[in-house]
């Protein structure tokens, strides 16, 4: 099997690579082999998967989805495999390609082996968030600065490009660090937050399962805890000071369907 990567996402070429054992696909060599396409993002993107002969696979990342437009159309025509990570994802893509065979499932782009568990309880918690410069409304730190005052007690940890700010106290602006120090940090907290509205399954939250921790996402998730408001954000951020055992049960069910083939 071959794989292509989006320009915009170039950064998880490598990793994808390493996770599923793929070959990089090279378009007039490979035209008629099974390909996945990871993203569809650029006119680039797309000529390839037009002109491609072979098998082929789009595996939808979030917000590309938005980026298609009017293509939708001729997608509709064009025999191929359509993956996305969430319930949202997919009724979007069955309304656009008019179909109903889009497979939706989490997927985590890091090696799951490189997360066990290491969870460990604590009466006044840590979150970590990623958050990149002018992400911040999307991402939802508008949000952590107003939830923040109301549960002094949970520190917020912001990683990502986004400029630091005057904050709550129990809010820390980490900027942007190294993946491998990003892996070593969030070792010591008790759960990540996504707050996106519309998203694929981020690699924070993947690895905050992965790690026995209680993740925090706005997007419905099986086994995660679901912050759909402020007040609902609150309640999920309160009860990690009672989480006194690593998350097993999250744990167990990413790793089963991390480990599932891809296609």
């Amino acid at each position: 099997m071959y794989f292509t990567v989006s320009s915009s996402i170039r950064n998880w070429g490598d990793k994808l690579q390493k996770r599923y054992r793929y070959k990089k696909y090279i378009w007039w060599k490979h035209f008629n082999r099974p390909v996945i396409f990871f993203g569809f993002y650029k006119p680039k993107d797309w000529l390839k998967f037009f002109f491609h002969r072979g098998e082929k696979t789009i595996v939808w990342c979030g917000s590309d989805i938005f980026q298609v437009g009017l293509l939708f159309r001729l997608l509709q025509g064009i025999k191929a495999t359509h993956i996305c990570e969430n319930k949202i994802e997919q009724g979007i893509l069955q309304l656009a390609l008019q179909r109903g065979d889009i497979i939706a499932k989490p997927l985590c782009f890091s090696n799951p082996d490189d997360f066990q568990i290491c969870y460990k309880p604590n009466k006044n918690p840590h979150v970590f968030i990623h958050i990149n410069k002018k992400a911040e409304s999307e991402s939802g730190y508008y949000w952590i600065e107003s939830v923040a005052p109301k549960v002094p007690n949970i520190t917020f940890h912001i990683y990502g490009r986004m400029e630091s700010r005057k904050a709550s106290p129990n809010v820390v602006f980490h900027g942007f660090v190294s993946e491998d120090k990003f892996n070593s940090d969030i070792k010591n907290y008790q759960g990540a937050l996504r707050l996106h509205q519309f998203d694929g399954f981020a690699d924070t939250v993947s690895k905050s399962a992965l790690m026995g921790q209680y993740p925090i996402a706005a997007i419905k998730y099986p086994h995660i805890e679901h912050a759909y408001n402020s007040k609902s954000l609150i309640k999920c951020l309160k009860s990690l000071s009672k989480k006194t055992k690593p998350n097993y049960k999250t744990r167990m069910y990413y790793l089963k369907k991390f480990n599932q083939p891809l296609v």
